[in-house]
């Protein structure tokens, strides 16, 4: 489907999506629990609905009533099963784990680019542990991992791979130690994972690039959990309102343990005028800077804070962007494509973006590579373009936000169909 997106200012208020990062975790220890649980969460995006498919595979009931779902956890694990992930990264890489703790074989398939991208560090370490693999990749299976103890792999390929793990780790019949041989990249999104553990009783200690989970502990239901506002899809409405704003967010935990909350304090030494209490943040237009960004830690933010960068005063270096090749579409060229193509001054130097910035984008014709971040980032950078933008298969904004169109029109976006 492709969509007119013609200049205007974006204004008014938005309430956050429910956390897609948050919804895999919460779902997954559900179903591993003691006991039903009630989950609060409003709209399914495509990853989300995957996982629960999954996990409907791996024997949970899970329901849908109102804007709650009710997950009874597994209880009679099948012998074998297929689990299809469509082209959710998070269902594959926390599940192939879990799901070779719990099954005798388990099989599973996947869309889009996810047969590209990697699980070699993932399968080697569970290969390590009595679990076989048919292959590195989509479509695979995998033999029970029997074992614990010490899984040693690089913590700069994919933090999904760690997250994974732990998950996995109560159902195996020893305690486990996660060694990293590397650094950990994307580090909050394991420690999204340990408070999510937490929040099933389940206790994971870390000791510097290492992480403990004792054996003989179960997953226990809270009887409820309500999902974090998502922070990696509200920075596209926070970045709109510096660029082209005012915009309120509501529904935002200052202390939520989504790195993406970074989006605040990189808005901050942008220029632009930020107000925001415990669940609300307000963000205004105005003057906007260059700065410097390590996206080691935030790369689900880059291809919006390209956007910001293409519209701020001097140049902008956003560092450790190279990993962007392995996401829907390999954003590390995708994202100067896109801005490219819109009139951006954007140029890549070794790891880095270098951005130019300019006080308004030219528009143009571009494709969303079928990723729903380019094509948030396309729908903003219009609302600082001379000329329309011609947005081709804007409905990938489905794997994640299915209403975006829906939310943009409300803040006064215009976005055609044609």
């Amino acid at each position: 489907m492709d969509r007119k997106l013609i200049p205007s200012p974006l204004a008014g208020h938005i309430s956050a999506i429910p956390s897609k990062s948050d919804a895999h975790r919460v779902l997954i220890c559900a179903a591993l629990s003691d006991s039903s649980t009630i989950v609060k969460s409003p709209g399914l995006s495509q990853d989300i609905i995957a996982t629960i498919n999954c996990l409907r595979a791996l024997g949970a009931e899970i329901s849908q009533f109102g804007d709650c779902l009710q997950i009874n956890p597994v209880r009679s694990v099948p012998p074998s099963t297929m689990l299809d992930c469509c082209e959710s990264g998070s269902t594959l890489r926390f599940l192939l784990p879990v799901a070779a703790a719990l099954c005798q074989s388990v099989s599973f398939t996947g869309s889009g680019r996810l047969p590209d991208r990697p699980l070699t560090e993932l399968t080697d370490a569970m290969c390590q542990h009595g679990c076989t693999v048919s292959s590195s990749s989509i479509p695979l299976t995998a033999t029970k991992m029997a074992s614990g103890g010490l899984f040693s792999l690089p913590g700069n390929i994919s933090s999904q791979y760690i997250s994974g793990l732990l998950m996995a780790a109560p159902l195996l019949d020893q305690d486990v130690e996660i060694r990293l041989t590397t650094h950990l990249e994307s580090a909050n999104y394991v420690d999204m994972t340990i408070s999510t553990m937490h929040q099933f009783g389940i206790e994971v200690k870390r000791s510097g690039n290492s992480f403990f989970v004792r054996s003989g502990q179960h997953y226990r239901s809270p009887g409820q959990a309500v999902i974090d506002g998502d922070w990696s899809n509200s920075a596209f409405w926070l970045v709109a309102g510096a660029v082209a704003g005012p915009i309120c967010c509501s529904g935002l935990s200052m202390d939520s343990a989504q790195g993406d909350r970074q989006i605040i304090s990189l808005l901050e030494s942008a220029g632009a005028s930020i107000y925001y209490n415990s669940s609300k943040v307000a963000v205004l237009r105005g003057p906007l800077k260059a700065q410097q960004i390590n996206a080691a830690h935030i790369p689900d933010l880059v291809p919006i804070l390209a956007v910001l960068a293409s519209v701020s005063s001097g140049i902008t270096e956003i560092q450790n962007v190279s990993r962007l090749q392995l996401k829907e579409s390999d954003r590390f060229h995708s994202v100067p494509a896109l801005l490219t193509a819109l009139g951006a001054d954007i140029r890549i130097e070794g790891d880095s973006f270098l951005i130019r910035g300019k006080s308004k984008l030219s528009g143009g014709s571009v494709s969303s590579c079928n990723d729903h971040r380019l094509a948030m980032a396309a729908a903003i950078a219009a609302c600082v373009c001379t000329a329309p933008v011609i947005l081709r298969d804007s409905q990938a904004v489905e794997k994640s936000y299915p209403n975006f169109w829906t939310d943009y029109k409300s803040l006064g976006g215009i976005a055609d169909v044609i």
